[in-house]
Order: structure tokens, then C-alpha cells, then sequence
């Protein structure tokens, strides 16, 4: 592959799902650190995908969203659907997809999830002509399946209704805890081509699936299915539509997660976040005592700082 500072990225489109409150004050960030820190792509195109109008926002949000050229796009979910977990994501995703398509030449899409950090010009998101997705693994083990024991009821039933060909599976290790699992992809940050309809299947398999027969009493048993089956059903949809030669991992300087920095005894722990290409942070920026133990320096600090307006 070539290297991806030697050769200008195609045209890019970044995306993510927001909503009022938590996700609203995540997406300031990824706004802000983008303009701020991408370097030479700090211009990329960003839309935000809400269920909900503009006035619903925190008005200093809007405002940043504003001078940070963020598009806000409306998005129509089912009530029913909006109330699942992350079933709107899901939603924004498909509707993110079937946007960029009505480009004549349609960008790469980067879906993101909003509490996204950039640190630096995103290079890696130039997919070769070999790759049709790049993406990084789930962060830690919660439901995963195990690489080379029998899959649970659970995963047999997505795999299975997704129609997941078993020479299809590979081992794939989480972040944190270096668990191999069968293959299970992280949603939270997904560079893929518009034109093959992986997020429009997603949308598809999910809504066919979240409610099958089988996965209800699951659900009941362990509340965490119900939680993750939206992640769950994408590693399904993405295995049966993609040979692993089309999947290209992303370095571990993407998407790395500060938020379980404190877990993280693995080589890949950075001493600071400044090197790192992009970083998540959940609700880290919520306590305000973030600063303790915050492994960056002072103008990292005071730059994130002033974007806080909510404490």
C-alpha cells in the first residue's frame, strides 16, 4: 500500500449522530478538534444527523456547530425504534449512506461517533483500490464471541440470519483487554465506499433482526444483547458482504479509547494523547475534575478548557 502522505486523499465525507444533551456536547468536540487539529484536511466536510429540530440544541452549541461548518441534517425514526438502544445511530448511519450517494462521484464516507477527538490530519481514511472498508476493533470484551469456541445463541442467530459464510471468520483482537474474538467492528468509526450499501443493509438487518423470536428471551437474560445487538447485526452484515482481503485495520492510533485509559496496560497505551490521529473520550469531560491523571499537556488542556460551557 502506498504510503498515505505521499499521495492526497480522495474526497472525504464525515458524519455522525447527534442528539440534545450528552451527544450534542460530544459533537463539539469533533467539530472543534477537526477545524482545529486536522492539519491540511482540518476542511473536510461534517453532518450531524438529529432527530430532532435545531432549536432543540443548546443555543452555544448551535452556535459552535455554526462557525464550525457543520451541516445539520433531520433524520425521521419510528418512535418505537427510537426508544431502542442505538437504533437511531443505525438509522443516521443508512440515511448518512443514502446521502452521500446522490453525488455524482460520491466521497468515501467516515462514520464517527460524536465523541470523536482529532489530534491530526486523518490520513488513513484513503482507502486502497483493494478496500472497500477500514475500521478498528471493539475496544474491550463485553459480549464478544470467542475466536475458536462455539458461538452463543446470540451471535449463532445473527451470524446465521445474516447469512455469515463460516470461512469468513477471523480472529480479531479487542483494544483494552487483547481478547481474540470473532470478527466484531467497532461503530464508531467506519471508512467505507457509499456505493456498496453497508449501511443501508445495516439499517435493513438490524430492523429485521433486533426484535427476532430468538433474541428476545436473550435480551431478558442479559440486558447487554439488547444494548450491543445493533453492533452485533453490523459484524454480521459486514462479514457477509465483505471477504477479510477488503478490510483494512486501522493503525492504533485511531480511535483510541481515553475513556478506558486507566485499564489499558497493553504497548499501545500513548503517555499523551497528542500523538494519536483520534481519540474517544465518551463522558470523560463531564466530571469536572477531568484534569486529574488527563494524560496531555497544558495547551491540550487549555484548549479543551475553553470548548466546556456546560459546567
Amino acid at each position: 500500500m502506498m504510503n498515505a502522505s505521499a499521495a492526497p486523499l480522495p474526497p472525504l465525507q464525515l458524519a455522525a449522530y447527534v442528539a440534545p444533551g450528552l451527544l450534542e456536547r460530544q459533537g463539539i468536540f469533533l467539530a472543534a478538534s477537526l477545524r482545529a487539529f486536522g492539519q491540511h484536511l482540518a476542511g473536510l466536510p461534517l453532518r450531524f444527523y438529529c432527530p430532532c429540530p435545531p432549536a432543540d440544541f443548546a443555543p452555544q452549541a448551535l452556535r459552535i456547530f455554526q462557525d464550525c461548518g457543520v451541516t445539520l441534517c433531520p433524520l425521521s425514526i419510528p418512535t418505537a425504534l427510537l426508544e431502542f438502544p442505538y437504533a437511531a445511530k443505525v438509522f443516521a448511519a443508512a440515511q448518512a449512506e443514502a446521502d452521500v450517494l446522490q453525488a455524482a462521484d460520491p466521497p468515501t464516507l467516515v462514520w464517527l461517533d460524536p465523541d470523536t477527538f482529532f489530534q491530526k490530519a486523518p490520513l488513513a481514511f484513503a482507502l486502497p483500490p483493494s478496500a472497500a472498508l477500514a475500521y478498528r476493533p471493539v475496544m474491550h470484551n463485553v459480549i464478544g464471541p470467542l475466536y475458536g469456541q462455539p458461538l452463543d445463541a446470540f451471535w449463532e442467530t445473527i451470524f446465521s440470519a445474516c447469512g455469515v459464510p463460516h470461512q469468513r471468520l477471523f480472529p480479531m483482537q479487542t483494544v483494552i483487554d487483547q481478547v481474540q474474538l470473532y470478527p466484531y467492528f467497532n461503530d464508531g468509526l467506519l471508512v467505507l465506499r457509499p456505493q456498496l450499501g453497508l449501511l443501508h443493509a445495516w439499517l435493513q438487518e438490524f430492523t429485521r433482526l433486533y426484535q427476532h423470536p430468538d433474541l428476545l428471551p436473550l435480551y431478558a437474560h442479559k440486558r447487554l444483547y439488547a444494548i450491543f445487538v445493533h453492533q452485533a447485526v453490523l459484524a454480521g452484515v459486514l462479514l457477509a458482504r465483505l471477504a477479510p482481503e477488503q478490510m483494512l485495520l486501522l493503525p492504533p492510533d485511531h480511535n483510541y479509547p481515553l475513556n478506558l485509559y486507566a485499564r489499558d496496560q497493553t504497548p499501545n497505551r500513548p503517555a499523551r494523547l497528542e500523538p494519536l490521529t483520534t481519540f474517544r473520550f465518551e463522558d470523560v469531560f463531564e466530571n469536572p475534575a477531568w484534569e486529574e491523571g488527563f494524560p496531555a499537556g497544558a495547551e491540550l488542556r487549555a484548549w479543551i478548557r475553553q470548548w466546556i460551557f456546560w459546567h
